[in-house]
């Protein structure tokens, strides 16, 4: 049986901020005004909170990054990703819809393959992802839009 929960933007939120009381350290004064700038036009897919990057974000084809100035950037160029976690080790864990996959990228930039099929076939479009405190990772597999080239069939044989 395969388990592939999907989580709101709220969820993605609410892990960053434990996060962020985790470090126990103050990101912004205690008076400051939260501006909201993207990078590129970026959207606020897969926000993941790194003590060094900022916020990373998907959008437009890109991950992006919010420093800690409050300044976005474009982190790596046509990722084609989704939701965006880092683990306990601060690596950056991004479902990769547009390949369907899932990955890791290391700081030092490489990136692995972690998985991009499950039982010989290939995924939908994994979407959201979280890490258990085992570091097991889960992800969410849906299938938007058109189902053309979907190898992945429910019990009853339908994409």
């Amino acid at each position: 049986m395969r388990w592939f929960p999907q989580f709101s933007l709220g969820l993605a939120w609410c892990i960053i901020y434990a996060q962020l009381l985790a470090a126990q350290e103050a990101i912004f004064e205690p008076a400051a005004k939260l501006k909201v700038e993207a990078a590129d036009g970026s959207g606020g897919e897969g926000p993941a909170w790194h003590t060094k990057l900022g916020i990373l974000t998907s959008g437009n084809g890109h991950i992006c990054r919010l420093d800690r100035d409050g300044k976005g950037h474009i982190y790596r160029k046509n990722a084609g990703t989704n939701g965006l976690l880092f683990d306990a080790k601060g690596r950056l864990l991004a479902c990769e819809p547009a390949k369907r996959r899932v990955t890791r990228t290391e700081p030092d930039g490489t990136i692995t393959v972690l998985t991009e099929r499950y039982q010989g076939k290939r995924y939908n479009q994994p979407n959201d992802i979280t890490v258990d405190s085992k570091g097991r990772i889960y992800f969410s597999d849906p299938q938007y839009g058109d189902r053309k080239g979907m190898e992945m069939l429910d019990e009853k044989g339908h994409h």
